[in-house]
């Protein structure tokens, strides 16, 4: 029952949890936050329920005390969720300075995840410091090297700061991984056009457009590589 008052008893939690999810889902955000608020008001240091909070301010457009919550969360958590909301959080709010230093001192508390250190990348890269977003790809390639994304971000970093070898290397890494990834192939067709090796780019990117004839990624690398070629009917 989406009505019923809410019971704090110690059987009542993951009930709880249902109908607030209900609740969101039917866009009833406002009995949501109802639910929370008591809740919190009986358990008020539970980092879950604070972080969990604050995502429904958030979508209440309560920016100020979604950011209240989610810091509260990350004091009393070593999660990774908390610290990672919050400076997504902050992120969306310009704070660049503010998120940088969530994730550095979740780094500092031994918090060890590739979400972490994938954001502080993305921070690095959005202040224009491509050698600082390149130092937390490595880590975040050293903490899970079987994931094929965490190589291609690597790759495109490398890319970036000019380490081709590099570059060329993640790709082949992550195409020993999964042989038929469509993003490792328009990763290594990008950097093929970039050194000019447009025979190699034409394959890898034939063979995505193989996969998925209306690749758009796909169809604008084959347009690149035509302007190199300087042939600009294919361009078109």
């Amino acid at each position: 029952n989406l009505y019923a008052p809410v019971s704090l008893s110690a059987t009542e939690p993951t009930h709880l949890a249902n109908r607030i999810a209900a609740r969101e889902q039917l866009g009833r955000l406002a009995e949501a936050m109802t639910d929370l608020d008591q809740f919190i008001a009986a358990t008020p240091n539970s980092a879950p329920w604070l972080l969990r909070r604050a995502l429904v301010r958030e979508k209440l457009n309560d920016r100020a005390g979604a950011l209240d919550d989610c810091a509260k969360a990350a004091q009393l958590s070593d999660a990774v969720e908390p610290a990672a909301e919050l400076a997504r959080l902050k992120l969306a709010a310009g704070d660049t300075t503010g998120a940088n230093a969530v994730l550095t001192r979740a780094i500092q508390r031994g918090i060890k995840s590739s979400r972490i250190l994938l954001a502080r990348a993305e921070l690095a890269t959005a202040a224009g410091a491509p050698a600082k977003a390149q130092i937390a790809l490595e880590n975040a390639v050293n903490l899970e090297p079987k994931v094929v994304d965490f190589r291609l971000r690597r790759a495109a970093g490398r890319m970036a700061v000019g380490d081709m070898a590099g570059a060329f290397s993640d790709c082949e890494r992550a195409l020993q991984q999964e042989k038929e990834s469509v993003a490792t192939l328009k990763m290594r067709a990008r950097l093929q056009v970039k050194v000019r090796n447009l025979k190699r780019a034409q394959a890898d990117t034939d063979h995505v457009l193989a996969l998925n004839a209306r690749d758009a990624e796909a169809l604008e690398i084959q347009a690149a590589r035509a302007i190199q070629q300087k042939d600009y009917p294919k361009a078109e």
